[in-house]
């Protein structure tokens, strides 16, 4: 697996659904869609709303999207899901290569916290090392995932 690929995998996988928190509850139509526009606004994207409700219809950057809420103790979430994430792979990769490589970044992101766990419980035993070398791939790992974030704002 390159490093390239697994870039473009990542990068798919981030358009393929987003949430965020709105200033308001959107209990009507139109606050969903003054929501909508204003995360566009602040993120610079293109957005182009196809169909108003409380169950919006959009586009962003040529790519369809429909967008939900959900309330919790914080106020409302607005999730954003592509329409059709199977036409959004990388160009130059084949469906069965996109999906693996999507498994083992999945696979590694679920294992990292047992993984810490079992070093830690090394670690108590009085064997540090596994932990100390864990907590660096920890580390390394958050702070790609940081810089991912910080790069497309």
């Amino acid at each position: 697996m390159e490093i390239k690929e697994a870039k473009n995998v990542v990068v798919s996988e981030t358009l393929r659904s987003f949430s965020f928190k709105p200033d308001t509850m959107c209990k009507t139509p139109e606050e969903f869609t003054l929501e909508l526009c204003k995360y566009a606004q602040q993120n610079h994207l293109d957005l182009v709303i196809t169909k108003e409700g409380m169950l919006p219809e959009f586009t962003i950057e040529g790519i369809e999207y429909t967008a939900s809420r959900s309330f919790g103790r914080f106020g409302a979430t607005v999730h954003c899901e592509m329409k059709h994430p199977e036409d959004y792979m990388p160009p130059e990769m084949s469906k069965e290569r996109y999906e693996r490589i999507r498994r083992i970044c999945r696979v590694c992101n679920l294992c990292l916290l047992p993984i810490i766990i079992v070093c830690m419980i090394l670690a108590w035993q009085g064997i540090g090392l596994p932990l100390v070398l864990c907590l660096l791939v920890a580390a390394v790992n958050i702070g790609v995932q940081i810089w991912w974030i910080q790069k497309k704002a």
